[in-house]
This record gives C-alpha cells, sequence and structure tokens, in this order.
C-alpha cells in the first residue's frame, strides 16, 4: 500500500471516536473476507455425481429430471 495512503488513514482513524474506529476496523475484515470468496476456485467435487443417473439418457432427458427435481425440492 503507499506510504501516503496508509498515513491518510491513520490520520482519519485518529480523529474518529473509538466507535467509529471499530466500524472502520470492522468494514475493512468485510472487505477483506469478501474478496476471498470471490477468488475461491471452484472445487468440482460433484463430478461425476450423476454418473448412474445419466449412463442411459439423452442430455434432454436429464434436463427434464433436472426439472423435476428442482420443482420437487422447492416444493418441500
Amino acid at each position: 500500500m503507499r506510504r501516503l495512503l496508509v498515513e491518510d488513514i491513520r490520520a482519519i482513524l485518529n480523529r474518529l471516536t473509538p466507535e467509529q474506529q471499530k466500524e472502520v476496523e470492522d468494514f475493512a475484515r468485510f472487505l477483506l473476507e469478501k474478496e476471498s470468496k470471490k477468488r475461491r476456485k471452484p472445487s468440482f467435487s460433484w463430478k461425476g455425481g450423476l454418473r448412474d443417473v445419466a449412463r442411459n439418457k439423452s442430455a434432454l432427458d436429464l434436463q427434464h429430471d433436472a426439472s423435476i427435481w428442482m420443482t420437487n425440492k422447492r416444493d418441500s
């Protein structure tokens, strides 16, 4: 981080009340957490999970089945 920016942030923080400083800290932690969630790579742990279901079905059949599964899931 640029040195001037850090100094500017410190100067601003010094002018805030302790409660406001805590809010700034909470917001900064939120931004870090949000950014780390964006960068997470997909795990593909589901890969091959429908192998037995899809063995003798066309893509259209699978799409139809998925639609039914999603409808049933919403209704439960």
